[in-house]
């Protein structure tokens, strides 16, 4: 008789119960929102799911109606959209009602402003933040620059909102999305980051994480570097729309003062300590070299390349083929250790170590369509067999087996937009690599970026490896249909969500 959203639970002939041996109780478990240290949160911003499909069917909606699913997440009163952005919301704007009830101050740095929840949430503590907000991306269609953005910041101005305007419009990205909370003395005490996007689409429509600390010294790191970016000023496009040329990137000195990391607990970022490292931190190059490593993935690298059991990571494009990124550097460790478990989920399909790019047409200059997408790596088990890198995907109408329906993909361009790296999160020195830093070599030379390093927490690192397994494991049961569909198709087999 059990009824949910009015109806009922269950359906055909009750079937006599009965059990298959003797009962065993598990322990009890606390569900909560603090891990070691920090309030953490994901989005559970998985499209390609079944629950998703037939969600979409009840509102009326098709899965490829694109603009339909945009609108409905974001729509405040939308059940699905309340369902895929889970808490990342209230981690994202927490700080903000901490200063308004206790008399302090927040500094924001913001990539994209997309999302009227959370425009409001700003302008609701317009007298106790201040914002530096940059340029969103061209528009396919108008090839205008800070389109999305461009409607949220004058919203924010006309209300009020101390903003600072940051205005690449080319391929500098003020790529951020962190917020410092200060005390009514104005000293730095917690702050917030991730790799959360402020808008519908990131906060519903892909795999993001946020997570805040109480941590003054973590806190007043990143309010200097909040204080050194409102500093670093460069001429601005010829307007908000315009496209930006060589003078809009970052300055020597603010490049040259990111150069250093930040750590915390000690040099050698001992047990339970902390490493943040700033971008871009190259003061004699603004653009990608890839001769030179910059230094913030020089360490990540040496951590990834120290690994003893595992590796996993969940990341959005961090470079063509994976080069020079963690990815390779992933794969390289695991060659040299057949022990090491590497595992991971990218959502660009360039970023694949074994993916081809499709050659052109010398007169007309489209695609010979002769390229190779790959869903996994290695495509053969046993060339690699501690090594499983899977491609986002979705059940099609091509690809679905009996009793399953075809799912969304995205909404956007990026569908798993975490930028994380746990490394042994089964030990003592479990170290997690996540913020803003997608986490290759073009955010280290040319964007704004933020890359925090924990390492020693493991209840923090056992917290991001369930999230990374959990997008892995999704994504991996849908790359099988993909690379066989007439395998596996009329095959009945277990749904993980």
């Amino acid at each position: 008789d059990q009824v949910v959203d009015g109806k009922p639970a269950y359906a055909g002939t009750p079937r006599p119960l009965g059990y298959l041996g003797q009962g065993a109780v598990s322990p009890p478990i606390f569900l909560g929102q603090m891990f070691g240290k920090a309030r953490v949160a994901f989005t559970n911003g998985v499209l390609s799911t079944q629950w998703m499909s037939r969600a979409l069917a009840e509102a009326g909606i098709k899965v490829g109606q694109r603009d339909k699913i945009r609108a409905e997440l974001q729509n405040p009163a939308s059940k699905i959209r309340a369902y895929l952005h889970g808490d990342v919301p209230d981690v994202l704007t927490s700080l903000m009602k901490r200063a308004k009830a206790e008399g302090g101050t927040v500094r924001l740095a913001l990539y994209e402003l997309g999302d009227d929840e959370l425009c409001d949430a700003i302008v609701a503590a317009k007298d106790v933040v201040e914002v530096i907000l940059a340029n969103s991306g061209k528009d396919d269609q108008t090839k205008a620059w800070d389109f999305g953005n461009a409607p949220f910041r004058k919203r924010l101005r006309d209300a009020g909102v101390t903003v600072t305007d940051r205005l690449f419009n080319n391929n500098h990205i003020g790529h951020n999305k962190f917020a410092v909370y200060r005390d009514a003395q104005g000293n730095p005490q917690a702050v917030m980051t991730g790799s959360t996007n402020w808008t519908s689409t990131g906060i519903c429509g892909q795999s993001n994480n946020a997570f805040i600390r109480d941590d003054p010294a973590i806190a007043e790191v990143f309010n200097a570097y909040w204080e050194r970016m409102k500093a670093d000023v460069f001429p601005p496009p010829a307007s908000e729309s315009a496209a930006g040329h060589v003078a809009q990137k970052q300055g020597v000195p603010f490049r040259a003062e990111n150069h250093i990391s930040n750590p915390l607990n000690g040099a050698s970022a001992p047990l339970d300590g902390m490493t943040v490292w700033f971008s871009p931190n190259d003061p004699e190059r603004s653009k990608k070299d890839i001769s030179v490593r910059p230094v913030d993935l020089a360490d990540v690298f040496a951590r990834i390349k120290a690994a003893k059991r595992a590796v996993l990571f969940l990341v959005f494009n961090p470079s063509r083929l994976g080069e020079n990124s963690i990815v390779d550097q992933a794969v390289a460790a695991a060659n040299a250790d057949p022990k090491l478990i590497v595992q991971g989920a990218i959502s660009d399909e360039t970023a694949m170590p074994n993916y081809v790019a499709p050659t052109k047409d010398p007169v007309t200059h489209k695609s010979n369509k002769d390229g190779k997408s790959p869903f996994v790596y290695p495509e053969k088990v046993w060339e690699a067999p501690n090594v499983s890198i899977v491609r986002a995907a979705n059940l099609t109408g091509a690809t679905v087996a009996r009793d399953f329906q075809a799912e969304v993909l995205t909404v956007g361009h990026a569908i798993v937009h975490d930028k994380i790296v746990i490394i042994d999160p089964m030990e003592d020195n479990a170290t997690v690599i996540t913020g803003s830093h997608n986490l290759g070599y073009k955010a280290s030379y040319e964007n704004d970026e933020n890359l925090v390093i924990v390492e020693g927490d493991k209840t923090f690192a056992a917290a991001y490896a369930v999230h990374m397994l959990d997008v892995f494991d999704h994504y991996k049961f849908r790359a099988l249909p993909n690379i066989c569909p007439r395998k596996i198709g009329g095959l009945t087999a277990p749904w993980p969500r």
